[in-house]
């Protein structure tokens, strides 16, 4: 059911634009923030950073490199399941709160969206949660960068919380559904039942 071009019996049912209603994106920036600082808090318990201890410069570096990274990545990811689903060009921007991928003209299923959009959090959950926990458990000399890493995964969680909220929306809405992702604004079509 994954498309370039809208049939024409489909109309507009539901609108989610996170550029312009500033309060659904502050909103989830506080969501995403307390996720973001429970994982920190629940990192503190696994292996507290001792009192009197900074990060050295190069895992600051190191820290800055793969935030980078990672975001990159992130975007990257949406990009690769867009494009499985839909020949089209993906577009890649950042505004003042998000960096973002999307399509002008590509209009998903409901499975293929919630893949979309869950992609990037399993994923690197997938690699980030091992990783952390060999670093915190394992030899000595990995012990600086637990932090680090710990900040990525943190990164993770509480930045895909508008995808989990895309597909919370999504999941209300019965089939046949199709859904448009420019990047920022995700529109929900339906057949017209007029």
């Amino acid at each position: 059911m994954n498309r370039t071009v809208l049939p024409p019996d489909y109309r507009q049912v539901y609108r989610l634009d996170l550029k312009n209603d500033r309060t659904l994106g502050r909103l989830l920036n506080i969501v995403g923030t307390l996720i973001f600082l429970a994982v920190l808090a629940i990192g503190y318990f696994v292996k507290p950073f001792p009192f009197g201890a900074s990060l050295g410069l190069v895992q600051v570096a190191g820290l800055v490199a793969a935030l980078l990274a990672y975001v990159t990545l992130h975007e990257l990811t949406y990009a690769a399941f867009m494009r499985l689903f839909v020949k089209s060009r993906v577009r890649f921007g950042f505004n003042a709160y998000a960096a973002y991928a999307g399509m002008d003209e590509g209009y998903f299923g409901k499975g293929a969206y919630v893949l979309i959009a869950l992609a990037p959090f399993v994923l690197y959950s997938a690699i980030l949660i091992p990783l952390t926990l060999i670093i915190a458990f394992g030899p000595a000399t990995l012990a600086p960068w637990y932090w680090p890493t710990l900040i990525i995964l943190g990164l993770n969680a509480g930045g895909s919380i508008g995808d989990f909220y895309v597909v919370g929306v999504l999941m209300k809405h019965k089939e046949p559904i199709l859904i448009h992702d420019d990047g920022l604004k995700m529109e929900f079509y339906q057949p017209d039942q007029s």
